[in-house]
C-alpha cells in the first residue's frame, strides 16, 4: 500500500520540521567536534596572556656603559676574552659584578682596570700611552732588525 503525502501546508511544515532537526544535529555535532560548550554560570578561564610574554628590563635594570679610548684602532678586552669595539656604547643588564679591563692597540702600552662593574653607569675616556718602547737586547727588538 502506498503512503500518503501531505498536502500544501503540512508538507511545507514537516519539510521545515526535517531541515530544522537535522540543522540541530549539525550544530550539535561542530559543537561536541571543536570542544566549544556553552556554560553561563562557568564561563571558560580565559589563558594569561600577560604572563606568557616575556617583561621588557625596567629602566631601574639596566645602566648605559659608554667607553672610547685613543688611538682610534685600540678594542676592549673584557674578562680576558670578550671584545668590544672602540667605541663601546650600550644599554646592559644591572650587574654588581666586578670585571677586568684592558684597552689596548698595536705599539701602545695597555691599560689595565680590575674594578669594573655595571653597578651604575659607566663612561670611560681612556688615552694609551705609546708607542710602546721595547727595550734594546730583547728578542722582541732582534726580530724587529730582523724584519728591516
Amino acid at each position: 500500500m502506498a503512503r500518503a503525502r501531505p498536502a500544501g501546508a503540512a508538507r511545507r511544515a514537516a519539510v521545515a520540521g526535517t531541515c530544522a532537526t537535522a540543522a540541530a544535529l549539525t550544530i550539535g555535532a561542530l559543537v561536541v567536534a571543536t570542544g566549544v560548550a556553552w556554560h553561563p554560570r562557568h564561563p571558560a578561564p580565559t589563558p594569561p596572556i600577560a604572563s606568557a610574554l616575556p617583561t621588557p628590563p625596567m629602566e631601574d635594570d639596566t645602566v648605559h656603559v659608554a667607553l672610547r679610548a685613543r688611538p682610534l684602532q685600540a678594542t676592549f678586552l673584557l674578562d680576558g676574552t670578550v671584545v668590544l669595539p672602540n667605541p663601546y656604547i650600550a644599554t646592559v643588564p644591572r650587574s654588581a659584578v666586578v670585571h677586568t679591563l684592558v684597552v689596548r692597540a698595536p705599539g701602545y702600552v695597555d691599560r689595565r682596570f680590575d674594578d669594573v662593574s655595571f653597578a651604575t653607569s659607566l663612561a670611560l675616556e681612556i688615552s694609551l700611552e705609546g708607542p710602546k718602547v721595547v727595550p734594546v737586547g730583547t728578542k722582541d727588538e732582534r726580530l724587529a732588525g730582523e724584519a728591516r
